[in-house]
């Protein structure tokens, strides 16, 4: 009899980490600019948000104020508003469409190893987020003109190779990140993202349940059992 509760321990205990993951609570985050990653991307032959020659493009080290372990690193989705100074951050789960979820999968991880994919990355990510997802149309809010730039061309490429990506294996967790600055002026949002849990099979989860069943079944046997010998 032991055997059987341990076992339904265990299940008990699967399910309560497979449904920790998709729980998401708003805590606040403290924000940290890393020194040269992304730096300044200089468009001398067209056209960048808020019609200026140059965007800065930070990454961002964001810091759970209450858990230090919980951190992101996280690019800017609101290209239009300026980065504040010393901004704490509030996150919650983000809502993004396919193409977005398509270019993570398959150019975050390598982008963010140097500051050129960082640069690139994050035109990529401007670009469908904010624009027609067509960094050489030079009727976008943002672009470049082939050849001129190179963070600008390995966009062109991350884009392309998000388009071809029509099966998601959603591999990340996104979150996003609003904040205001202490000038109190709102940031730009943010978005992050982490390694998702991956998801039980549905033979998995039918397991689960069966123990969950047999918690009840056990249970009900018990009291019953109690009332006979009372």
């Amino acid at each position: 009899m032991q055997i059987k509760f341990n076992a339904i321990k265990a299940a008990v205990l699967a399910v309560s980490l497979a449904l920790s993951g998709a729980a998401f609570a708003n805590e606040t985050y403290n924000s940290n600019p890393i020194i040269g990653a992304g730096g300044l991307v200089v468009n001398f032959d067209g056209k960048n948000f808020n019609g200026t020659p140059f965007v800065g493009i930070p990454v961002i080290e964001l810091n759970n104020t209450a858990n230090a372990q919980d951190s992101f690193l996280a690019f800017c989705i609101q290209p239009s508003t300026d980065l504040q100074a010393h901004t704490v951050y509030t996150g919650a789960a983000a809502v993004l469409n396919d193409n977005v979820k398509a270019l993570y999968e398959t150019s975050y991880a390598s982008a963010i190893k140097d500051t050129d994919g960082q640069k690139a990355f994050q035109l990529a990510l401007w670009e469908l987020v904010a624009d027609d997802g067509n960094i050489y149309d030079n009727g976008g809010s943002q672009y470049f003109i082939s050849g001129a730039d190179s963070s600008a061309d390995a966009a062109f490429k991350m884009l392309d190779l998000a388009s071809k990506h029509t099966v998601l294996s959603n591999m990340y967790t996104y979150t996003s990140f609003t904040g205001t600055g202490s000038n109190g002026m709102a940031s730009q949002q943010l978005l992050g993202v982490q390694m998702a849990a991956p998801v039980p099979e549905a033979s998995t989860w039918a397991m689960l349940g069966l123990g969950l069943g047999l918690i009840g079944f056990m249970g009900r046997r018990k009291s019953g059992q109690d009332e006979k010998f009372a």
